[in-house]
């Protein structure tokens, strides 16, 4: 019986990941345009997004290393984007240690960096540049996410995302 009961899960499995590939490279619809982010591409495509950013740039996420011997080009893209008059503003969890030092150090070069409430684990991971393109997913900035881990991302223009996820970060911010 359980063999049976296995079978049709993995079968299910198989119809279910088939039906979200279809879906998932579906083309855009007509409110905004994605792109899949997969793995270590992510590094690349938010240092292009922080490093092009004119006005505002919105960061959430659970965990983002500082690494004194080790520098963490997410970080000091976002440093340089004050130094050029963007707005950054970043939340990072603050059950985390190591996001004590990041904190510190992003507030060392004038980014508006807070820890999030400690009633709550801030899991989401999501950065938003000029209000109109988000870059949303699985990513931590460590070490290991940008570089080991299998993680997955999209990423969204859409101006109205972008926004609902600027509202849902001043929640996490205050």
């Amino acid at each position: 019986m359980k063999w049976k009961l296995a079978v049709v899960v993995f079968f299910l499995g198989i119809v279910l990941g088939f039906s979200l590939g279809l879906y998932i490279n579906q083309p855009p619809d007509q409110q905004g345009n994605y792109t899949l982010v997969l793995d270590s591409n992510y590094k690349d495509i938010a240092l292009s997004l922080i490093n092009s950013a004119n006005s505002s740039i919105i960061l959430a996420v659970y965990s983002a290393k500082y690494y004194p011997d080790y520098p963490n080009p997410l970080l000091d893209a976002l440093c340089q984007a004050k130094s050029r008059g963007v707005k950054v503003e970043v939340v990072l969890d603050d059950e985390l240690d190591y996001n004590k030092e990041t904190l510190a150090y992003l507030k060392s070069c004038g980014v508006d960096a807070k820890l999030d409430s400690p009633k709550t684990r801030l899991h989401a991971k999501f950065l938003v540049v000029d209000g109109k393109l988000v870059l949303l997913g699985s990513t931590n900035w460590s070490y290991s996410s940008l570089n080991l881990n299998h993680e997955v991302d999209v990423l969204i223009s859409d101006s109205g995302i972008a926004r609902q996820l600027k509202n849902y970060f001043y929640n996490l911010a205050s």
